[in-house]
Parts: C-alpha cells; sequence; structure tokens
C-alpha cells in the first residue's frame, strides 16, 4: 500500500513550475583555501549585503530545522521517499555546504553551473541528514563515496552502511529513496523540461512502447514519454548498469503504461529478478520507484 504526502506540503504552497529552468550563468569562485562561503547574510536580511565566513574543514553535525528543505513524500511498502526542494536559496546552499565532507566541498566547487552545484549541494545535504537519522550515527562518521558510472555508497567509520538509497533530480525538485534490502533506483523528470522524443523512441523503448508512442496524440505522447521514462531509468538505476543497459530489452507493465500507480513484475531480459514498480507521477513532475523484491 502506497501512503502519498505531497498535498501536506507547506500548507496550500504549491510547486512553482518554473524554477531552476533558466540559469546557466558561471558559479561564484569558493576559495576551499580559506574554506570560506559566499552565502551568509547579515542578521538574516535577504538583501545583497552578504557575510563571507570561515568554516570547519569538518563537516558540522546539524542543518537548521527552521528552514527544511526535504521532507517525507510518499511510503510505498518497503520504501521511504523524501521530496527535496530545490529552489534557490543561498541560505540553505550555506547550510549544506557546511554538512558536506571536504571531498564533496571540492566536488561542489567543480560544477559550472549554479543549478547543477545548488542541485547537488542541496540534495547531498538532504541525503545525509536521512542517513544520519536512519543508521543513528553523526554526521561527521557518515562517508558518502560514488565511483564514476557506479552507484553511491555509503559507510560510517568505515563500516558499510546497509541501507539501500538512491537519489535523482530535475528542475527545481528532486526524489530521495530508502529502503532496508533489495536493489533500490528512483528517477524524477521536470514536465517543463524538453526532450527530444521522436529522437529517443528508437534507442530506448520496446518495440511495443515505440508503437504506443508513436499511435498516440501529441500532448499524450510526451505524458506517455515521461512515464515511460522514469519507470525504465528507475529500473536501470537501481540494477546500476544505467544507460550501458539495453533498456530496449524489457518492456513497462501494461498496468504502468496505462497510469497505473504499482505493479510487480519480472521483465523479460531478467526473469529471475521480481520489481516493484511505483508510478510517482504528479502534474509537475513524473516520477518513478524500482525496488527489487528481496
Amino acid at each position: 500500500m502506497a501512503r502519498y504526502f505531497l498535498s501536506e506540503r507547506r500548507g496550500s504552497e504549491k510547486f512553482d513550475s518554473t524554477r531552476g529552468l533558466s540559469s546557466n550563468t558561471k558559479l561564484h569562485e569558493i576559495d576551499l583555501t580559506s574554506l570560506v562561503v559566499a552565502s551568509r547574510r547579515i542578521g538574516g536580511n535577504a538583501t545583497a549585503s552578504t557575510k563571507w565566513q570561515r568554516i570547519s574543514n569538518e563537516p558540522c553535525n546539524s542543518l537548521p530545522i527552521n528552514d527544511k528543505w526535504w521532507y517525507p513524500f510518499a511510503e510505498l511498502d518497503d520504501v521511504s521517499v523524501v521530496y527535496v526542494d530545490l529552489s534557490d536559496s543561498l541560505d540553505r546552499e550555506a547550510a549544506a555546504f557546511d554538512y558536506l565532507s571536504m571531498i564533496e566541498r571540492q566536488r561542489a566547487q567543480r560544477f559550472y553551473s549554479n543549478v547543477a552545484r545548488r542541485n547537488f549541494l542541496l540534495c547531498r545535504a538532504a541525503l545525509r541528514v536521512n542517513l544520519c537519522n536512519l543508521v543513528g550515527c553523526r554526521n561527521s562518521d557518515l562517508s558518502i563515496s560514488c565511483e564514476r558510472n557506479q552507484k553511491p555508497e555509503a559507510s560510517v567509520q568505515e563500516l558499510p552502511v546497509t541501507i539501500e538509497f538512491n537519489v535523482s533530480h530535475t528542475a527545481g525538485h528532486g526524489l530521495l529513496a530508502f529502503a532496508n534490502n533489495g536493489r533500490l533506483g528512483v528517477d524524477i523528470e521536470h514536465r517543463g523540461v524538453r526532450h527530444d522524443i521522436d529522437g529517443e523512441i528508437r534507442k530506448v523503448f520496446s518495440p511495443l512502447e515505440q508503437a504506443l508512442l508513436r499511435s498516440s496524440a501529441p500532448q499524450e505522447k510526451e505524458e506517455l514519454f515521461l512515464r515511460l521514462w522514469t519507470i525504465k531509468e528507475s529500473v536501470i538505476k537501481a540494477t546500476g548498469e544505467g544507460f550501458r543497459a539495453d533498456t530496449t530489452a524489457f518492456t513497462v507493465p501494461l498496468p504502468l503504461i496505462q497510469g497505473g500507480r504499482q505493479s510487480k513484475v519480472c521483465f523479460e531480459n531478467d526473469p529471475a529478478v521480481r520489481w516493484n514498480i511505483f508510478n510517482l507521477e504528479n502534474e509537475t513532475f513524473a516520477a518513478a520507484v524500482a525496488h527489487e523484491i528481496y
């Protein structure tokens, strides 16, 4: 049984579908030698005045509880999903930056796009605080590593964390997924981002999915494309293959194609593995979770 919490978000506040779609400007420099960050406002005043402060080499162990940018989104059988608000906020980025490890701060500096940097900072800090809560550890004892083209792994004082987790973000929105066992993947795509649907059809989708897309009216085609795309990407993120996998080799179950919310399935390309697939789409974004039935 899936429970959704989207309607509980900050009273009547609605998602702003225009967030995060237009900024491609170069990052402000962060001087990691002296460890300063340019996003502390004097006295909380949201003006152009900025107070530069030194910070510690070590990550801090708490985040501001009065301005959290993450909150519970859905409970999906054995999976918990957390929503991350990725709207523009220098104060939140500063708090997130303090919460990260030195390696993660250096990684943040390498992003050319302000949006990409913000997405990384806010998602990684939210991931850290949720993992710390689930594991029962201090943030300074938590390490998150990710080799190129591999799923991230977490450890506490060099001991592996057994909790499965996955992260995805799009324009202004992020999702974190957590489970005690079984491989896990999540994907989210903003409906305002344009996609080359016709160009992707043959590369990504199975013959049946291609036929359904080609026979759909334009508006229905875009909705179906995002639904299929997020479900397929959640699966290949769960396996750790990413787009090295042949996504044309398996077909999304018909109930999910038709807009259903959940389906348990064994895909034809790997019939020994059973998956629990959840469709989390709403009017703002398409999203899906794939969880291996363990």
